[in-house]
């Protein structure tokens, strides 16, 4: 499926612009027209040509352009995860491996979150040096690791305390990785751009901060000041949705402020003492 990946990004059919009820959708290509040509690039019969489609789509490679769709030997848009236009923070690399377990990963995170910050405490254990993360090694090697997020299973996080736990420490890790690229927020203006914009793609959809605390941990609510609840009905990250929110989750998300405390990792087995210990 790799292979698939790069022949179809060389090829044009991937970087078509196509327009369907006046709307444009850029860097894409059509279901039909790929099929088409993995039959008369790849030697194989249809049958052959959508099965392979069909993996190139399952495994996160790339998704139906409004995520309505698995892949279909029709006349439908999809875009491969490269071509996103999007400014998430974890796709400077791509994911090319298998996708790790969504336990296992999380764990990969965890580890990788609590050497980067042991390496830039303060020496009274109260501030992090967000400023020299950015050249740190570490940094480097969790910006490689957060990629894997990418393509990640995101529904094998059945339970409510695999959701919390696993979402609560993205949340914090990508709180940090935005200091580091971007810079603290100063002024109000630059914390709600802050909060919505800083993003990772997380099983092929885009989770902001305010997608992450809203959306999930809080079970779908309206964020502050806004209008409606954060994810529509129809939204596919509303699966990641917990079922019952925990108000201790509050206490547990760092903001990004350079005084703020060091963050801590939670865990699924210890999830219950660790919320307790923050509230």
């Amino acid at each position: 499926v790799v292979a698939i990946r790069y022949q179809v990004r060389r090829a044009d059919l991937a970087h078509q612009q196509r327009i369907l009820v006046l709307r444009l959708y850029k860097q894409c290509f059509v279901g039909r027209e790929l099929v088409d040509w993995l039959v008369s690039n790849r030697a194989i019969d249809r049958a052959a040509a959508v099965n392979m489609g069909h993996k190139l789509i399952g495994r996160k490679f790339g998704h139906h352009v409004c995520n309505d769709h698995n892949f279909k030997d029709g006349y439908f848009f999809y875009r491969l995860l490269d071509d996103d236009e999007t400014d998430a923070l974890n796709m400077k690399h791509s994911s090319e491996c298998e996708p790790q377990a969504a336990a296992e990963l999380a764990e990969v995170l965890r580890g990788a979150i609590v050497l980067l910050y042991n390496d830039h405490l303060s020496d009274d254990g109260r501030h992090v040096d967000y400023s020299m993360m950015v050249t740190s090694q570490l940094f480097s090697k969790y910006e490689v690791i957060s990629s894997e997020l990418q393509r990640l299973d995101v529904t094998q996080l059945s339970w409510d305390r695999e959701k919390t736990a696993f979402f609560i420490n993205i949340y914090n890790a990508l709180v940090i990785h935005a200091n580091v690229v971007n810079g603290p927020p100063k002024t109000a203006w630059e914390r709600q751009k802050f909060f919505n914009g800083s993003s990772y793609v997380i099983g092929g959809h885009l989770y902001s901060l305010q997608d992450i605390e809203h959306g999930i941990l809080r079970g779908n609510k309206k964020g502050v000041g806004a209008l409606r609840k954060q994810f529509g009905k129809n939204d596919p990250r509303l699966m990641s949705s917990v079922q019952k929110a925990d108000p201790r989750v509050h206490f547990t998300l760092v903001c990004g402020a350079k005084s703020c405390p060091p963050i801590k990792t939670y865990s699924v087995m210890n999830l219950d003492d660790e919320l307790g210990l923050a509230a």
